[in-house]
């Protein structure tokens, strides 16, 4: 490799550097404790890589309570705004996916999932049912 070559190389990789920091991804995401009750935030912005609990976390300004597990590598949320599930209901996490227009539960926990930008996500109040998963009631 020509020197040229080289240094072109090494002023590409410092370039890359210093955008990467500043790049950034905007979500809406909707809270529904009920589907009576629901609670959409809109731009919420997070650096590029952000995830789904940093998003919820942001969309509240921090009114949450939630537990991390390491075996999991996320937070269990007990209490978003203030609002506690009862009995055995519990906040569950969805995405919207605009290939099926309708919500989808999220397959891992919130903070291994990467939000995208323009991505729509969702906390609600469900119980589990495995015979029949229970969904947000509000759409986009």
């Amino acid at each position: 490799m020509g020197p040229v070559l080289g240094l072109l190389l090494i002023v590409l990789l410092l370039a890359s550097c210093g955008t990467s920091a500043s790049k950034s991804v905007t979500a809406t995401i909707l809270i529904e404790a009920d589907p009576a009750t629901n609670r959409w935030v809109d731009g919420v912005v997070l650096p590029d890589g952000g995830n789904g609990y940093e998003l919820l976390e942001a969309a509240v300004s921090g009114e949450l309570e939630a537990e991390f597990f390491s075996a999991f590598g996320s937070h269990f949320v007990s209490s978003i705004l203030g609002i506690k599930p009862e009995g055995s209901a519990f906040w569950g996490v969805f995405v919207w996916n605009t290939d099926i227009n309708g919500w989808e539960p999220l397959t891992v926990g919130a903070d291994l999932f990467d939000v995208e930008d323009d991505q729509i996500m969702a906390w609600a109040i469900v119980e589990f049912n495995t015979d029949r998963p229970q969904l947000p009631a509000s759409q986009p």
